[in-house]
């Protein structure tokens, strides 16, 4: 009995179909549109991390593509399509004029400071965004992040192509870690031997006026630069400090995300392989040991901490799911459990929540966390917190966190 022809239009579902029943000009769109997420996730490393305007763009042309196959190919769940832009619609209103005694109802934070930039001038109309243009970027990568999203969701579930993101999700993990070791950081400051982050000073190496602030740290010196003259006039332009550079990273904390995000797929793969009473032990035993080589790649080679800290939940968290039913199974659910109140209790005397806890702790912690207390980005934290309880709701604009801070 022939299938009826599918639907082309968005939000409405069409049949059911096994992939093998598929019209094969159907299963060719839906593969490629697995192939183009599958290739980013692959690309997306060599891409430095996705810190260059160029491999930006090539990841969010992958993404596009692979979205605009799997709705040309009738998507089973249409209505996943209004997902991404149903949010990006909501997250535009960020970017709307409204008139000031609106904004100054639904988003103080945000109204205080166009007031304090333009003193007042700004015509009667201003929006929820500190800065629209980081908006209006950070809204586009909201969109093409949950397209993929939703991609994935739909065509994953034959097991072919969920096989198939999840090899090249595996190959990430392994070539982001191969290449940290490969390439660890070094004094030349050297990214992938080959692209140099130091600055245009020898006497401040660590910063730069002439790299974009995407391919920085995102951090900016307190000094000013000395003057630039352009003909007649000069500027004084803020110092970016450069990443410290590991694998094909610039920010060492973005090559720890890199890590905790892929690795357990990797790890996934490795036990799906080592099931049996043989390898019960062996596959449980292989993947501690390939975590706590991750922490250590991430805590020693990165310095990154709260990186190392996302890893060892990651292993937790993957230990206790991966578990056997059983005893295993309850030792690492209790282990799990341990892990994320120690998290809860660090984070919340960092963010100086309960700062009473500092006494409950340890002997052999309280000063490295007594230390790690006076480190400047704490004030960073406690400044993104006073913004959202002035302005819970709409915030201050997706992107704009630097600019609040």
């Amino acid at each position: 009995m022939p299938h009826p022809q599918p639907t082309f239009v968005i939000g409405i579902a069409p049949t059911s179909e096994e992939v093998d029943d598929l019209p094969a000009w159907r299963w060719w769109l839906e593969t490629a549109a697995i192939g183009c997420l599958a290739l980013a996730a692959v690309l997306g490393p060599l891409a430095l991390g996705g810190t260059h305007a160029y491999g930006r763009l090539m990841i969010n042309l992958l993404v596009a593509a692979a979205t605009f196959v799997w709705i040309l190919s009738a998507p089973r769940s249409g209505w996943l399509a209004w997902l991404p832009i149903g949010v990006a619609g909501l997250a535009m209103i960020q970017v709307l004029p409204l008139p000031l005694p609106l904004l100054a109802l639904v988003a103080p934070f945000s109204h205080d400071v166009w007031a304090t930039l333009d003193g007042g001038q700004t015509g009667g109309w201003a929006t929820i965004s500190i800065d629209p243009g980081a908006t209006a970027a950070a809204i586009r990568q909201v969109f093409f992040g949950l397209s993929a999203t939703v991609v994935t969701m739909d065509l994953c579930r034959d097991p072919r192509r969920r096989r198939l993101i999840v090899v090249a999700i595996g190959f990430s993990a392994l070539l982001i870690w191969g290449l940290g070791l490969m390439f660890p950081m070094n004094n030349e400051h050297l990214l992938l031997g080959r692209v140099n982050l130091k600055g245009e000073e020898p006497a401040k190496w660590w910063c730069t006026t002439m790299v974009q602030p995407v391919r920085t740290s995102g951090c900016v010196e307190n000094s000013q630069s000395q003057p630039v003259v352009v003909g007649s006039h000069q500027y004084a332009l803020p110092r970016w400090q450069i990443g410290d550079g590991i694998g094909s990273y610039i920010v060492s904390n973005h090559f720890a995300g890199g890590i905790y995000l892929t690795l357990p797929v990797l790890i996934g793969l490795c036990r799906r392989r080592l099931r049996g009473p043989v390898w019960a032990w062996g596959g449980a035993t292989l993947a501690i040991v390939m975590f706590a080589a991750a922490i250590w790649t991430v805590w020693a080679g990165a310095h990154s901490r709260a990186g190392a800290a996302a890893t060892l939940v990651a292993a937790v968290v993957f230990m206790a799911i991966a578990a056997a039913e059983g005893t295993a199974r309850r030792c690492w659910g209790a282990v799990c459990a341990l892990t994320l109140t120690a998290m809860a209790i660090l984070t919340a005397v960092f963010l100086g929540v309960a700062p009473g806890l500092l006494g409950l702790l340890p002997d052999w912690l309280a000063p490295s966390v007594s230390v790690a207390m006076q480190d400047p980005r704490i004030g960073l934290y406690h400044a993104a917190i006073a913004a959202f309880l002035r302005s819970p709701l709409f915030g201050t604009g997706l992107g704009t966190y630097g600019f609040v801070s």
